[in-house]
């Protein structure tokens, strides 16, 4: 699991509004998938 932070260099707003601050006070997760367990899946199975 890895965090990461954006803060003030990316708003999804303005901060010169109310409704700017509220939209960008956010937690937005993103899950992105193990790529190493996804291509060991499509590796033929040996017997």
């Amino acid at each position: 699991m890895t965090a990461g932070g954006c803060s003030e260099y990316r708003p999804k707003a303005t901060n010169a509004t109310e409704d700017g601050k509220r939209t960008n006070r956010r937690t937005e997760i993103v899950i992105l998938p193990n790529l190493d367990q996804f291509f060991q899946l499509l590796e033929p199975q040996s017997n």
